[in-house]
């Protein structure tokens, strides 16, 4: 793996930096959304005046 990482040209070391922590981030928000985390909790009462 060491030897994998070294041979790549610095452009595709950049694009692994990036697509790493955007897929972790991504996998998060996913896993967010089907266990009902990007729900609003409408059970209080809120009185707003515009």
């Amino acid at each position: 793996m060491n030897n994998w990482w070294l041979t790549m040209p610095t452009q595709e070391k950049v694009f692994w930096l990036i697509a790493l922590p955007s897929t972790i981030v991504f996998l998060f928000q996913l896993f967010l959304t089907f266990a009902g985390g990007d729900t609003d909790d409408a059970a209080g009462s809120h009185e707003c005046q515009l």
